[in-house]
């Protein structure tokens, strides 16, 4: 999976939000918390940019990777290895990201659990940014996806979803197999929740758990408001 990620979004690809987040960001000269740092396709760009980034992240695959390309550009940052809905670190951030709408990974109730551990780890105005991806409602198969590194083939394959109005989540069946000179190498089968919400919902949350001034804007346009045709929405909020 770590390695089919990595060939889906590798380094110097951007979707907008590696430029928006470097942006917003500027002004931040404390400690920052990247949360779902994955391969370090946003951090390694923060932190050449000359910002203080550490990443959190769950998968050491990814981890190992991350390490990889920090190594090869001479960077050596901190990669938190740990649960996002649990992580907190008092008061030791002055901004918390959790980019490429990572936390829509979580239920509604560990999603509330996370934002109340960065509200924990966050300095007083401390600034909160994060995204959340809009994702399609299609159920059943869909088309297999595939990426080529060197000799290596990557596929991936949505096999089987259900959406669950009641509690507005979508389950996925994702297989990922690779290939090398055209032989069979292994393959992974991986399950995934992906949490919908409305700006309104998940606005009165982040108030509700404590954060302040907070605003969204859509596609990575500070500009732009939620609409129709969005593919993702951004989050700001500050700790008083």
């Amino acid at each position: 999976m770590a390695e089919a990620y990595d060939a889906k979004a590798p380094l110097g690809h951007t979707y907008g939000d590696v430029e928006y987040y470097t942006k917003h960001l500027q002004g931040v000269s404390g400690r920052i918390l990247e949360v779902g740092s994955g391969t370090g396709r946003i951090l390694i760009r923060l932190l050449q940019a000359g910002l203080d980034v550490e990443g959190l992240e769950h998968s050491p695959d990814m981890i190992r990777i991350c390490r990889r390309y920090c190594e090869s550009f001479g960077l050596n940052p901190t990669l938190h290895m740990g649960d996002m809905a649990s992580f907190a670190s008092i008061q030791a951030y002055d901004a918390v990201i959790i980019p490429a709408g990572t936390i829509t990974n979580l239920s509604r109730e560990d999603a509330r659990r996370a934002l109340e551990c960065y509200a924990k780890s966050l300095v007083s105005g401390g600034l909160l940014i994060l995204d959340l991806e809009i994702p399609g409602l299609l159920t059943g198969p869909q088309p297999l996806k595939l990426w080529r590194k060197g000799d290596d083939a990557l596929t991936v394959e949505i096999i089987h979803s259900t959406f669950d109005p009641s509690l507005n989540q979508m389950h996925e069946y994702v297989k990922y197999e690779k290939w090398t000179a055209g032989r069979f190498v292994g393959s992974e089968l991986h399950t995934f929740r992906t949490q919908h919400w409305v700006p309104e919902e998940f606005a009165a949350v982040l108030e509700d758990v404590g954060f302040v001034d907070v605003k969204v804007t859509a596609n990575y346009d500070e500009n732009a408001r939620p609409g129709l045709r969005d593919r993702d929405w951004s989050f700001h909020a500050r700790k008083p």
